[in-house]
């Protein structure tokens, strides 16, 4: 499958398929917990930094940088479950999903920088009030706060962490009636956005690179590319549909980790959605904190650590070159020749006669190891004499 139908899947053409999937949501019973909340369902949730650091850091986090992590400020949003992505599981840990946000008081006003315009919406009932006069969608249970909004372009993709989500406790969801309702209000703001960015073709590279982490939606598809992906046959849109979830990589530790719950009582008002990227962009800068801060440590260690090795390399040398104070130096016994080289031997008398009788230019000879054998018994008992102190063996 190519990337315009994944991309459709993010964006709101997973809808008749995950209305199918998730009409099994009515085989749990009121008591029985489900992992994550129902799809179409409104909650409220808030980003979990540790667990969203431990899924990014090898080491995960030690006990200093969760004192810095737990510094950062809890700050909750209201949000409604839009599409998920793999085949979700009761035991699994997390569920990744792209959800849409409910503002309070109107939508955003516009800003083509970030490919909105105050049109990008739908009033919940009963609010009424649209610039387009658009039908407002209806859920299960009024929403406790006045004046509140569905956004279709200000979506965030992320995870859910698991835990206990009982059916009782659904405080508002949206009938699968009004899905189609959802679906093409949808698929209009998709082709506002693209005018948005036609109109500013050539500053596109640029503020995307400075708004990366703004709430602009995260995969916007031109409308010939949502067209593309359309099928005459049904069977294929869902079998398509059904094999890009199946292969869609639901292990992504970049994404943010969120808890959720269904007490909306947790808000008195509903915050603005631009807080939550606000959030998201704080979590970031810490990480790159944590991340400094773990490479001067490591630069200090590994410091550290080559100058107790300089230190040892250095004691090892001068122990080797150093020599013992009580040990003498071992002598060679059994060097002859430097035995008879030393000055101090005396010559017997033949080579004293020879060498006073020799002619006044000629050098001093010195006395070679075969003239002890040519002389008489006393030199050879001057030999017998001097080694006799040597151990090595006579000849």
């Amino acid at each position: 499958m190519d990337v315009s139908c994944q991309s459709s899947i993010a964006s709101g053409s997973l809808i008749d398929v995950s209305d199918a999937l998730d009409a099994e949501y009515d085989d749990y019973g009121p008591e029985e917990p489900m992992s994550s909340p129902v799809l179409k369902s409104i909650f409220v949730f808030w980003i979990n930094p540790v667990a969203t650091l431990n899924a990014l850091l090898r080491p995960e986090l030690t006990d200093t940088e969760i004192a810095m992590v737990e510094s950062l400020p809890v700050n909750r949003y209201v949000g409604f479950l839009n599409s998920v992505y793999g085949l979700p599981f009761d035991d699994d840990p997390f569920l990744e999903c792209d959800l849409h946000f409910v503002s309070q008081g109107g939508l955003q006003p516009t800003d083509h920088h970030r490919l909105i315009d105050s049109t990008m919406g739908v009033p919940i009932w009963p609010t009424t009030e649209h610039p387009l006069g658009r039908e407002p969608i209806t859920l299960t249970n009024p929403l406790p706060w006045p004046n509140c909004y569905l956004h279709t372009t200000i979506s965030a993709h992320l995870r859910i962490l698991a835990a206990e989500f009982f059916k009782s406790n659904i405080p508002a969801r949206m009938p699968f009636s009004q899905s189609p309702h959802l679906r093409s209000l949808h698929t209009e703001d998709l082709g506002r956005q693209k005018a948005l960015s036609a109109s500013r073709v050539v500053q596109v590279p640029q503020v995307a690179e400075q708004h990366n982490d703004r709430p602009v939606l995260q995969t916007t598809l031109t409308h010939e590319e949502h067209l593309s992906y359309e099928s005459d046959d049904p069977q294929d849109d869902i079998g398509d549909i059904l094999l890009a979830m199946m292969t869609t990589n639901t292990r992504d530790s970049k994404l943010p980790m969120v808890d959720a719950s269904y007490d909306l009582s947790l808000l008195t008002e509903v915050p603005d959605p631009r807080g939550y990227f606000e959030d998201k962009k704080a979590l970031q800068s810490l990480h790159a904190e944590i991340l400094r801060r773990r490479a001067a440590l490591e630069a200090e260690e590994d410091a550290g650590w080559a100058q107790e090795r300089k230190v040892e390399e250095e004691r090892q040398l001068a122990a080797a070159s150093a020599v013992s104070p009580g040990r003498p130096s071992r002598k060679t016994h059994y060097n002859l020749r430097h035995i008879f080289a030393r000055r101090h031997i005396t010559p017997d008398s033949g080579m004293t006669e020879d060498l006073r009788d020799g002619p006044a230019t000629s050098p001093t000879r010195r006395p070679k190891f075969w003239d002890f054998f040519s002389h008489p018994r006393e030199g050879k008992a001057n030999y017998d004499g001097m080694a006799s102190s040597s151990p090595g063996k006579r000849g």
